[in-house]
C-alpha cells in the first residue's frame, strides 16, 4: 500500500495534470495561441492526428508554426464543435 505522501502526491499531480488540459482546452477555443505557447515547455511534442496532422515541437519557436498553419487553425475552430 502506498503512504499517505505518496498519495496525497499522486492526488495533487492528477489534479495539476486536470489544471492544464483545461487550461489548454480554454485557450484552443479561443484562439488564444499566446496562452497555448504558455502551456508548453521547451522540450514539448504537441501532435493533432489525423485529419489534421500537425506536429509542433518546442513551446515558442514551433508553436509559431502552428498559428500560421490552416489545418491547425481549423482544428483550433472546430475542437469543441459538436455535431
Amino acid at each position: 500500500m502506498l503512504t499517505i505522501e505518496k498519495r496525497l502526491q499522486h492526488l495533487e499531480d492528477e489534479a495539476a495534470i486536470r489544471d492544464l488540459a483545461a487550461r489548454f482546452a480554454d485557450a484552443a477555443t479561443r484562439a488564444h495561441y499566446e496562452t497555448i505557447r504558455s502551456l508548453f515547455t521547451p522540450d514539448a511534442v504537441f501532435t493533432i492526428g489525423e485529419p489534421f496532422a500537425v506536429t509542433c515541437k518546442g513551446s515558442m519557436k514551433s508553436l509559431h508554426s502552428f498559428t500560421t498553419c490552416e489545418t491547425a487553425k481549423t482544428f483550433s475552430s472546430n475542437l469543441f464543435t459538436v455535431g
